[in-house]
């Protein structure tokens, strides 16, 4: 039985299931916005998460109780990336319930510049762009800062953090940068990988 109409969380789960099906977003998008509707509501709601009316839910208060709930298991970026998906996916089921036509605006291209950096290597490249791309802190993150997020050469700080710069050649032409402390122990590279692993995506549902 359809709940697409009711206003829940199943309801916002067929909704977004429905837009992947009918081409309004890519697969991988899709899956991306399900599994952050997934994961943050039934860590706050519990087991009865499904029939949550998701048209109250305030997504900052969420997003402190869901960092509360699962302290030192997701990185602060985990975190805006869920609070960024969760707060998307609510405002196209609240268009969707006043206007059932409303369909998702197509994405837009990102333009990448085709102009190489004279004398630089892709790598210093790539971390050149993610040294000027700063990032903003909503407020129910910003009063508890990541330690990844702390560097050495920040006075005042009761513990300083070396971060060192990994770039990775995810797929081809694409890198991607890790932030690491210096030195990591098996148990977090192991924490890691069960993170990474979490968040891939069948390659045929691309």
């Amino acid at each position: 039985m359809s709940a697409i109409n009711t206003g829940t969380a199943e309801g916002l789960l067929q909704l977004i299931r429905q837009f992947t099906q009918q081409g309004h977003i890519t697969v991988g998008a899709g899956k991306a916005l399900e599994i952050a509707v997934t994961k943050v509501l039934s860590t706050v709601d519990g087991d009865a998460w499904l029939s949550q009316n998701v048209r109250i839910i305030n997504v900052d208060k969420y997003m402190i109780m869901f960092r509360n709930k699962t302290q030192g298991t997701y990185t602060a970026d985990s975190l805006r990336a869920y609070a960024s998906r969760v707060r998307r996916a609510l405002a196209w089921y609240d268009n969707f319930l006043r206007d059932p036509t409303w369909t998702p605006p197509p994405g837009k291209a990102r333009r990448v510049s085709k102009v190489a950096n004279p004398g630089k290597t892709k790598t210093q490249t790539a971390n050149a762009a993610v040294r000027q791309s700063p990032l903003k802190v909503p407020a129910w993150l910003a009063s508890s800062p990541p330690r990844a997020a702390i560097r050495d050469d920040q006075p005042g700080s009761a513990a300083t953090v070396e971060l060192v710069s990994y770039v990775f050649p995810l797929r081809p032409n694409q890198l991607v940068t890790l932030h690491l402390p210096l030195q990591i122990t098996a148990h977090e590279a192991q924490r890691l990988a069960r993170f990474v692993d979490s968040l891939a995506i069948d390659e045929e549902r691309i």
